[in-house]
């Protein structure tokens, strides 16, 4: 869509909207893993699930072979060769190294404008395409048959009958009677799902847009019909989901909206065909179906897409739930698991991905009825991908949370009560302290019910004094890779978990090095604290001289130890002006006035903490001569504190006065 605000004169882009129209989705193993699907009136896509930085650029994706209609599918250790279709049958094997892209149909023919009846093979206008999960040089594409090809598309053969109803009168030209349908998208009785068991290569299940199931457990050889009852013979059987827990368990999603029945059917079957349930317990009347999956992590948890949203189940399909959450109104066209996340194809509002199933594999009763319980996370792994939820006001793809994400649910949390998240390593260090009353190094506030705390991975960073500008950051930095503990404290309840930090598998700095590494920026963060930590002592004490010039005003007989603390102020801002900037007031003016140690110590901390590892030479012998350069510093307030001060607390003593130093704050001092 576009709009314009001055009668058309000039219009809004469309490069704001992710209004994509995605038939089916499909996902490789490559880190990120990437995400596979053909947009109606578009191209076929391939994206990735994150990018470096604050979101997925829209220069990210691109297309792989195939159109608008396609299955994609290829082999996810290796997605070089991409099998993508498009109407008619045709079929194209795109190679990612080449960028080249070659027709492998079995029976290439002009399809456009051809009556239906007269075409060697007919294929819908999705297609199906997989691949074999046992040995992905074999594909298959299906039509009113079920071909197959062992030499990337060199070569086809038939490995099924005619297992459409294959009557005749629904085979003559569409459309009319001015103009006729001949696109492809009119083409009736084809095959519209194919499913190869996840338990044995010889298994296929095979759904119509006529309303039969068949099924073979010989590779092709023999196919029975196992079409549960009271299926029309204008159903389409749009999805089979076989267990992946149970060869004989079988799920179907079926939908026969095209004459206007826009109820939900799901079908499930344990004996492999021989009788079906249907199972629409909770699915709302017109929220008509179109894929169930079963989660390869916990047998009878499924996941639903229908034409108004998502549901889920966790018994099997007896009973669902609604869980679109932020997900709008959409049709939910295909959805798929990999590494425990959900990854969702809709028509209309493009990819969705629900990160981290984990939680959904631990819940039940007795979670859900606890006092207090912690789900055990899922590995985390240290990336440069930037995790911002709002990333799509700017046009970009929400990259996933960075980090460790802990959820835990709490009954109920009483006024004054407290609740504490902490993270230690493997050290037993505390590193990072989530509490809701604040006293950790990050307050959080809690519901009864679930919550989720994000951990990205950092260490707090460093406070600065009152009212000094931090223009480089304030310096946290990520922990090496590792095992950590995470513990949920609340009233006398511990409940804790491990979870374990992985490095970026792209990367390839060994343990050794991350480990250099963090020690060099546990030291660079030491420094930095006691930096700041002076600089507090600087400023209590000249606070107190402050509070006793203010007492001496008026006193003719303390000239001279008037004298005296006003040196005792030009001393403190002289050493103070060593370690920090206390001029810079905006981010230009670290140009206008020198930086000063601090931010030293913070531009290293950042150079290193904002590249990939290994730590450089180079910023290890920086780190030795800005140490060296903090020594000296260290050596003249020590001087300071433990002669110049020491004799003016001698002079306030013979005077009768109160000393002053660090530890002591005058009264009503703020």
């Amino acid at each position: 869509g576009n709009i314009s605000y001055d009668a058309g004169i000039s219009w809004s882009t469309q490069q704001n909207q992710p209004t994509a129209q995605f038939y089916r989705v499909n996902v490789d193993n490559q880190f990120p893993y990437r995400v596979y699907g053909g947009q109606q009136d578009n191209s076929t896509v391939s994206i990735p699930s994150a990018a470096n930085g604050s979101g997925i650029q829209w220069g990210a994706f691109y297309p792989v072979g195939g159109c608008e209609s396609a299955f994609v599918a290829f082999d996810p250790d290796n997605p070089r060769y991409i099998y993508a279709g498009c109407y008619q049958g045709i079929i194209s094997e795109w190679d990612a190294a080449t960028q080249n892209t070659r027709d492998i149909m079995a029976y290439p023919f002009l399809g456009l404008g051809s009556k239906p009846l007269d075409q060697k093979y007919r294929f819908n206008w999705n297609a199906p395409i997989i691949t074999s999960q046992f040995d992905r040089s074999v594909i298959y594409h299906a039509g009113n048959q079920v071909l197959r090809s062992r030499d990337r598309g060199q070569s086809w053969e038939e490995v099924s009958p005619d297992l459409t109803r294959n009557d005749p009168q629904y085979l003559d030209y569409g459309g009319g009677p001015i103009t006729r349908e001949g696109a492809g998208g009119e083409i009736y009785q084809t095959i519209i799902y194919l499913q190869e068991s996840p338990h044995s290569p010889d298994v296929l299940w095979a759904g119509t847009d006529d309303g039969l199931v068949h099924v073979t457990t010989d590779g092709g050889a023999n196919w029975k019909n196992v079409t549960p009852p009271n299926i029309t013979k204008t159903s389409l059987i749009n999805a089979i989901e076989v267990s992946p827990h149970d060869p004989n368990t079988v799920y179907l999603a079926v939908n026969d909206y095209k004459t206007n029945d826009f109820t939900p059917h799901v079908f499930k079957t344990t004996n492999g065909g021989t009788n079906w349930k249907r199972i629409v317990n909770g699915i709302k009347d017109e929220h008509f179906t179109r894929v169930v999956r079963e989660d390869p992590a916990r047998k009878d948890l499924l996941y639903l897409g229908t034409e108004s949203g998502f549901y889920i189940s966790f018994d099997g399909g007896d009973n669902w739930n609604p869980m679109n959450r932020n997900l709008p109104v959409v049709p939910v066209t295909d959805l798929i698991v990999h590494n425990n996340d959900l990854i969702a194809a809709t028509a209309g509002r493009a990819f969705w991905i629900l990160d981290d199933l984990t939680p959904f594999h631990q819940y039940g009763n007795e979670v859900a009825n606890a006092d207090l319980h912690l789900y055990k996370p899922r590995e985390a792994y240290r990336t440069p991908f930037g995790y911002n939820p709002n990333a799509g006001a700017r046009q970009l793809g929400v990259n996933p949370p960075d980090g460790v994400e802990a959820f835990f649910h709490v009954k109920e949390l009483k006024q004054g009560e407290t609740l504490q998240v902490t993270i230690t390593n493997s050290r037993g260090k505390e590193i990072r302290n989530f509490s809701t009353d604040g006293a950790g190094t990050d307050k959080i506030s809690v519901k009864p019910g679930m919550n989720k705390i994000l951990w990205d991975l950092s260490v707090p960073p460093v406070e600065g004094p009152e009212g000094l500008l931090a223009g480089f950051g304030r310096a946290g930095y990520r922990v090496a890779p590792g095992v950590y503990t995470i513990s949920l404290r609340h009233g006398d309840k511990t409940l804790s978990h491990t979870v374990e930090v992985k490095a970026d598998p792209r990367e390839t700095a060994t343990q050794a090095q991350y480990e250099e590494e963090e020690a060099l920026m546990e030291m660079l963060q030491n420094n930095l604290e006691q930096i700041y930590a002076r600089v507090n002592d600087l400023r209590i004490i000249r606070d107190q001289v402050n509070l006793l010039i203010r007492k001496m005003e008026d006193d003719d007989t303390k000239e001279e130890l008037m004298e005296a603390s006003e040196a005792m102020l030009a001393d403190i801002e002289n050493l103070e002006m060593l370690l920090v900037q206390p001029k810079q007031e905006t981010f230009q003016d670290v140009i206008n006035f020198e930086n000063k140690l601090d931010n030293q110590f913070i531009h290293l901390i950042n150079t290193i903490n904002g590249g990939a590892s290994p730590v450089t030479e180079g910023q290890k012998e920086r780190l030795g001569d800005i140490e060296k350069d903090w020594n000296i510093v260290k050596a003249q307030i020590n001087t300071f504190i433990e002669s110049d001060l020491k004799s003016y607390n001698d002079r306030l003593a013979a005077a009768g006065m109160q000393s002053v130093g660090p530890s002591t704050k005058p009264t009503g001092q703020r």
